[in-house]
């Protein structure tokens, strides 16, 4: 799963680099690119 910075979308990532990073270079959060979708 990739993770994108709230203040810019083009700054991507994997999940263990947002880990390591903590915050984006510009100083955005890491969120992740898309949710996945669960069945009932």
């Amino acid at each position: 799963m990739n993770y994108i910075s709230t203040r810019d979308k083009s700054e991507k990532c994997s999940g263990a680099e947002a880990i390591v990073r903590g915050l984006a270079p510009d100083g955005g959060l890491y969120v992740p690119e898309s949710l996945p979708r669960l069945a009932k």
